[in-house]
């Protein structure tokens, strides 16, 4: 195969991959939104003394769920709702990156273009800890 055809094919597959990440870290997002309306759900069945409906711990074990790793989707969707984060920008925001935004008390929108234009984890990461110090 010639290299003319073989940088055609990885470019295609990367595009592909690359939507794909969008549609997951999206999911994520969505996911999380969903999961922390079923727990205000749960706290407001509890507050009248509804127990019909079991536990957020047994919805979750339902859903084929970790409770652990459902809050940080949790937070992080609800850090995305507090910043105002649109829709159509929950594609740039990896897990990973809005956990690391959302626990150094960052605004996501600051570094949007900067993850729009590709910039990786780590260079996220670099730039933050180089504001902590500052």
């Amino acid at each position: 195969m010639d290299k003319e055809k073989l940088g055609s094919q990885y470019y295609q597959l990367t595009q592909a991959a690359k939507q794909f990440k969008y549609l997951l870290n999206e999911d994520k997002l969505a996911l999380g939104t969903l999961l922390y309306k079923i727990q205000d759900f749960y706290m407001h069945l509890e507050q009248e003394g509804i127990e019909d409906f079991g536990t957020f711990k047994t919805a979750l074990a339902e859903l084929h769920l970790n409770a652990r790793r459902s809050m940080k989707l949790m937070q992080n969707a609800r850090y995305a709702k507090q910043y105002e984060i649109q829709e159509d920008d929950y594609k740039y925001f990896d897990s990973a990156v809005l956990e690391l935004i959302r626990v150094n008390k960052k605004d996501p929108i600051e570094y949007l273009n900067d993850i729009q234009a590709g910039l990786s984890f780590t260079d996220l990461e670099k730039i933050i800890c180089s504001e902590k110090i500052s």
